[in-house]
């Protein structure tokens, strides 16, 4: 029996944490677009959105995907106490939490502890891996710049490549510029 938080299709959302104000019109009618296009073409289906809510894309997508009312997980790389530390400014530790209390589910994956940089690097990969073995859509938010950083949006979009072979599983590259 299937629970309110299973979906017959899930978009993953990757990206850039810094977008140019400038290209926001752009991107946010690219993002619109794109969703409506998999609404539509997948009517008979129940469809959510997979989102780190880090600071950029991801919010931007959740933003756009509940307009649409098309409901989001929250999938956080770490616990939720140290996962806070990562957002430098009130206004943005403010909007995680306006967005995340509209998730219908929230995962924590598991932190490592001690919280040093590179247990921090390496829940983000877990992030990342989580990403492409979950969605069955991956839309990147992205300049298309392949140099990988732990979880950075190159590597998600590489694992959910190389993780998804059949022709179901669809990657949507939305190009931005790097602020």
């Amino acid at each position: 029996m299937k629970s309110k938080f299973d979906f017959d299709l899930q978009i993953g959302i990757t990206g850039h944490r810094a977008i140019c104000i400038h290209d926001l019109p752009v991107i946010k009618a690219d993002i619109n677009n794109r969703l409506l296009k998999i609404q539509n073409q997948y009517k008979d289906k129940s469809i959510c959105l997979l989102s780190g809510l880090a600071d950029g894309a991801d919010r931007l997508a959740v933003a756009i995907a509940l307009e649409l009312g098309v409901p989001f997980k929250a999938i956080l790389p770490m616990a939720l106490s140290d996962y806070i530390a990562d957002f430098k400014t009130q206004s943005s530790l403010d909007e995680f939490y306006n967005l995340l209390k509209h998730a219908v589910s929230v995962e924590a994956l598991p932190s490592l502890s001690p919280m040093t940089d590179e247990n921090r690097d390496l829940c983000y990969q877990q992030l990342a891996i989580y990403l492409a073995n979950n969605a069955n859509v991956l839309m990147a938010l992205w300049d298309g710049d392949t140099a990988e950083k732990p979880g950075g949006t190159s590597q998600v979009v590489r694992y959910f490549k190389e993780a998804k072979s059949n022709d179901t599983d669809v990657f949507e590259h939305i190009l931005i510029k790097r602020v």
